[in-house]
């Protein structure tokens, strides 16, 4: 029987893929738009199956086995190792770091900040929700919130930030950020935080979310930027007494 929690999931996978469709509609050449509308597809995929898998996990006693059995293999046996708190954001420092080093992605440093403003927005609204409305306990029984995994949502999120601006020019910073995220992912089994399916979800939702906002952006962009808009984004450090930071200025 298909219980409430897998209903609510397909339904948050259907919703978020439709909602990618909404910039495209705003495109007045119908050859352009079905185009882009082809090529929309194919990219749905991945996120798509990885989402049905851990919305059906929720409900399968064969998938759950899985779960166990994962855990069973890929779980410390000595002491964890905490390095998927750091590992998480990797992939989208290594976009601003490759930026102040003066290779260029896609998209100019105001835009992308931007768009990986949407996607963190986005993703952290879905797992917030996620865990909400599961309820699942971690397997170390510590609490009831592992589903989805947030550090592996916003590894894939990076990652797909990485891939989204060097993908065209630097084929192999992309691969690297899924690299990266995938490590983020086992480590989270490997320190008994998560289930395998909820770093599969984890995952599928940093990936759509991700592309959801770069899908969005021209529409926003449109609607909110005229051309002769002077907008700058202006980066500067600061130190007080042992604290250090990073402080961001927007100007229009």
């Amino acid at each position: 029987m298909i219980t409430r929690k897998v209903l609510s999931c397909c339904v948050f996978l259907y919703a978020t893929a439709a909602m990618a469709q909404t910039d495209s509609s705003l495109t007045t050449v119908p050859f352009v738009q079905e185009k882009r509308q082809k090529a929309i597809v194919p990219s749905l995929i991945a996120p798509a199956v990885t989402i049905a898998y851990g919305c059906i996990s929720l409900e399968s006693a064969a998938l759950r086995q899985v779960d166990r059995e994962v855990q069973s293999f890929l779980q410390y046996r000595d002491r964890p190792f905490r390095g998927d708190d750091y590992l998480q954001y990797l992939p989208v420092a290594a976009v601003y770091g490759l930026n102040l080093a003066g290779v260029k992605g896609k998209n100019r440093l105001l835009d992308r900040t931007i768009i990986l403003g949407m996607s963190t927005l986005l993703t952290v609204a879905t797992v917030k929700g996620g865990k909400q409305l599961t309820q699942r306990l971690r397997p170390d029984g510590h609490a009831a919130n592992s589903f989805p995994s947030g550090h592996t949502a916003t590894a894939f999120m990076g990652a797909t930030f990485l891939w989204m601006e060097y993908k065209d020019t630097h084929l192999w910073y992309g691969i690297a950020g899924y690299a990266l995220a995938t490590g983020t992912g086992i480590l989270r089994v490997y320190n008994n935080r998560h289930w395998l399916s909820d770093v599969v979800m984890g995952a599928g939702i940093g990936i759509l979310n991700t592309r959801l906002a770069y899908w969005m952006y021209p529409a926003i962009q449109r609607t909110l930027f005229k051309k002769d808009t002077n907008i700058s984004l202006y980066f500067s450090p600061f130190t007080t007494g042992d604290t250090y930071g990073m402080s961001m200025q927007l100007r229009f």
